[in-house]
């Protein structure tokens, strides 16, 4: 934090540890209620739209390839 920050959480009465605290207990309690189920449908969409990207860039790049060789 700068200085105005500084002065800022000295009038407001507060301490800059406390606020760190608070934001990492905000988190972890974040981390904890999220689970591997909640996580999974995103994973598997990426992954899913990966491979479909893949497969039609290595078709592109391939079909290219091809064409380039018999010419």
């Amino acid at each position: 934090t700068g200085h105005t920050e500084n002065v800022m959480l000295m009038l407001a009465g507060r301490k800059k540890s406390e606020m760190v605290q608070k934001v990492a207990q905000a988190v972890a309690d974040v981390a904890s209620t999220t689970s591997w189920d909640d996580i999974r449908p995103l994973m598997v969409g990426f992954i899913v739209r990966w491979g479909i990207l893949f497969a039609l860039y290595s078709s592109v790049v391939w079909s290219l390839l091809w064409l380039i060789r018999r010419s």
